[in-house]
């Protein structure tokens, strides 16, 4: 690889870690209560409202305020939390 091809990587790279807010420190997810709660802690970190959540997951109108109400109206399911974290910036 060229330095200039190898510049032009390392900036990206730079540019990438000073535009990502840090993860939020969350304790081992346990269960679905705990899952959650590290969700719930992104979105405030983030500071994103329901309706923008709803619109970078592809989910329907709505449907975020009901996976993280404090009582889910709406379970979480696989489809559903793998869209959730390949957005928030956590694996999946």
């Amino acid at each position: 690889m060229s330095a200039v091809a190898k510049s032009i990587s390392c900036n990206a790279v730079e540019r990438r870690k000073s535009n990502t807010p840090a993860l939020p420190d969350v304790q081992m997810i346990r269960g679905m209560e705990d899952l959650l709660a590290a969700l719930r802690a992104r979105r405030d970190q983030l500071q994103l409202t329901h309706e923008r959540l709803d619109d970078i997951s592809g989910l329907p109108s709505g449907y975020i305020g009901k996976l993280l109400a404090p009582v889910p109206i709406k379970n979480l399911g696989g489809f559903h939390s793998a869209s959730l974290s390949m957005h928030s910036g956590s694996p999946s």
